[in-house]
Parts: structure tokens; sequence; C-alpha cells
């Protein structure tokens, strides 16, 4: 029996815009070594380089808001934008919801 908690990994889905219209598709399921930044930021630029993408044309990083990818100065966010200077990053709004909702139905009046 394999214990799913035990399993780290990353959805990656890329939006680009092709002929005026903007286009999201998935990419990848990526298996995490550990949930540490340094082994996350290699495992999706590498990802980006091997798929034929330019990294420097990324312009923006969406993500939880777990602090190893937006929460400090080494996550994985900081990491990218010293790669690609231009590069905005944001947490995702549903998640935020999400969190939200839980956080409120916690609370009590």
């Amino acid at each position: 029996m394999t214990e799913i908690a035990a399993v780290s990994e990353t959805i990656v889905y890329i939006r680009f815009l092709r002929d005026r219209m903007s286009r999201t598709i998935f990419l990848t399921v990526l298996p995490l070594k550990d949930g540490k930044a340094d082994p996350i930021f290699n495992t999706l630029v590498s990802l980006i380089e091997n798929s034929g993408l330019d990294i420097q044309k990324m312009c923006h990083f969406g993500s939880d808001c777990d602090s190893v990818l937006v929460g400090c100065e080494d996550c994985v966010a900081a990491r990218l934008r010293n790669r690609v200077p231009h590069l905005v990053n944001n947490q995702c709004v549903a998640h935020k919801l999400a969190l939200a909702v839980c956080q409120a139905s916690n609370h009590t009046f």
C-alpha cells in the first residue's frame, strides 16, 4: 500500500496568446523530490527549458500561498524574478478564496 500523503507533486499550466486569443493548457504534473524552494525552482526551470519554452518570455507566475512558493526572499517566485526581472507573481485567487471560506466557517460570531 502507498501512502498518498507522502507524494509531493505540483500541477503546471501555461497560459499564452495565440492569434490574439488567450489559451490555457495543462502542461504536466511535476513530481517533487521535496517541498523546498531550491528543488522546486530547479525542476520548474528544467521543465520550461526542456519544453522548448523561452523562460525570458515568461511574464507571470501564479501559485497557492505556500511560503516556499511566494512567501519569503528565497522562495520560488523570488528565484524566478531574479532570473526573469519583469516577472509578476501572485497567489491564486481561487485558492485564497477557499482558504478564506474555510477560516470563516471556523469562526464563531
